[in-house]
């Protein structure tokens, strides 16, 4: 014993200076941010700049909407507080660096309590770190805004689709309407932490070929907890680009909703490249609002090659578990059946699956004709190709069923609509349906065209 306890007084005095370097236990040492800017003298900007600007440390007052050249960048040092005017702006033409730190964050503020400013528009790039945007987006409706109600609001140009804006622990935070909006962009890889909260609408605004660069963080405290992926309401805004390269879809902890207004649609295909791949991570919840005029969906793209042979253009792989299906469905509070049209497949490509799906509320309008009836009754539905999961193949058909342990209910037309010749894949086996209005899955003609006889399959 006496030789342990001449071995740990040494190990104490070994240890204590470790302890007080890092802060030890004492919660009250952690890092914290360590800027006064109580007695700070605001510094008035009232005029755009001519060429590259930094903003030192301190307050800043933006008096008007400020533009920064395509030539130049506006650098804004850490701990620096921008207050801006009432629906005053900064136009980025150049770059915008906001180089907060943990210690030394940035903000931009109003500078009346009462009225928010507008927005950061982002036409170059913006790289911002450690900072805040508080009560931004305007006081026009989100209706009228050219921004969306964004205080964040990038806008890029061209293919392939440019990386414009970078985040590292950034909150947006009291918007008017849609917390950060990109129209022809996407997040630069490394983007991190990124946190919207309280928005008047959406936190995120974006194109469906650029998911895969948004980054992970915190989108559920705002009006409409979903992440707004394509349609608004100018053309401007549009991001219904098709996705042409491989990518992944990101559980980000809300659903995605296809479309602010109406549904829009994800059209997966490459007429010119290699057919890419769109990967669906479990859990995720992709919802489409009710048409208005007409329905969205998720469209796999084919071409005819060959003797009228259909070749799919891309594909969808979209894998749940148990615990977390992929769930397709309506968006609206009070879904019913026939929302929005359904999952379509022109061609069927060797990659795609379809496993702990779930498919609801769809079967809407697509315009599609069957061949053969797909109710048991004659009406004026009787050769209508809406389906919950369509798929249409020019001579030939699926080498097998790509659907297992999913769920189809409420489908305001079929199940599954299986427009090919000669072939009879069951897609119904291990699958569960239900609500379905005509059947469960349609029925095939043979090589003349002439269907079997009798009704297709109900489902319950």
């Amino acid at each position: 014993m006496p030789a342990l306890r001449s071995l740990r007084a040494p190990l104490l005095l070994l240890l204590l200076p470790a302890l007080a370097a890092c802060g030890g236990s004492d919660s009250s040492k952690a890092a914290a941010p360590t800027c006064d800017l109580s007695g700070a003298v605001p510094v008035a900007h009232g005029s755009s700049p001519s060429g590259s600007e930094t903003w030192a440390s301190g307050v800043h007052r933006v008096t008007t909407t400020l533009t920064i050249p395509a030539s130049a960048t506006l650098t804004i040092a850490a701990c620096a507080r921008v207050e801006l005017a009432p629906d005053a702006s900064l136009i980025v033409n150049g770059g915008l660096v906001a180089a907060g730190t943990a210690a030394g964050p940035i903000s931009f503020v109003r500078s009346t309590a009462a009225s928010p400013w507008a927005a950061i528009q982002v036409l170059g790039s913006a790289d911002l770190a450690h900072t805040t945007l508080a009560g931004g987006g305007g006081s026009l409706p989100m209706a009228t805004s050219d921004t969306l109600g964004a205080p964040l609001f990038v806008h890029g140009f061209g293919t392939p689709v440019p990386r414009l804006l970078k985040v590292t622990q950034v909150t947006v935070d009291g918007t008017t309407g849609i917390g950060v909006a990109l129209v022809g962009a996407g997040f630069e890889a490394g983007s991190t932490g990124l946190t919207v909260r309280n928005a008047g609408s959406y936190p995120l605004y974006l194109g469906a070929d650029v998911a895969d660069t948004l980054p992970a963080g915190d989108y559920a405290a705002n009006a409409s907890p979903a992440i707004a992926l394509q349609t608004a309401y100018f053309a401007g805004q549009d991001n219904q680009r098709t996705i042409g390269r491989d990518l992944t879809i990101p559980n980000r902890g809300v659903p995605y909703r296809v479309g602010i207004r109406d549904p829009g649609t994800i059209r997966i295909g490459s007429a010119t490249g290699p057919a890419p791949l769109v990967t669906v991570e479990p859990g995720v919840v992709i919802a489409f609002p009710r048409a208005t005029f007409s329905t969205g969906r998720i469209l796999v793209d084919g071409a005819t090659s060959g003797a009228a042979m259909t070749v799919a253009q891309g594909a969808l792989r979209a894998v749940g578990t148990a615990a977390a299906p992929v769930v397709f469905r309506s968006a609206e509070a009070t879904p019913a059946a026939g929302d929005w049209t359904g999952l379509s497949f022109t061609g069927v490509d060797a990659r795609t699956r379809l496993e702990r799906v779930e498919i609801r509320h769809a079967g809407g309008n697509s315009g599609a004709l069957g061949t053969c009836t797909t109710n048991s009754g004659a009406t004026t539905s009787e050769f209508d190709g809406d389906a919950a999961l369509q798929i249409f193949v020019e001579n030939g058909y699926p080498a097998a069923s790509f659907l297992a342990s999913s769920t189809i209910a409420q489908s305001a037309g079929s199940g599954i609509y299986r427009a090919w010749s000669v072939g009879d894949v069951d897609f119904l086996a291990g699958n569960a349906l239900s609500g379905i209005a005509f059947c469960s899955q349609t029925l095939v003609p043979d090589d003349l065209n002439v269907c079997p006889a009798g009704p297709c399959p109900a489902a319950p």
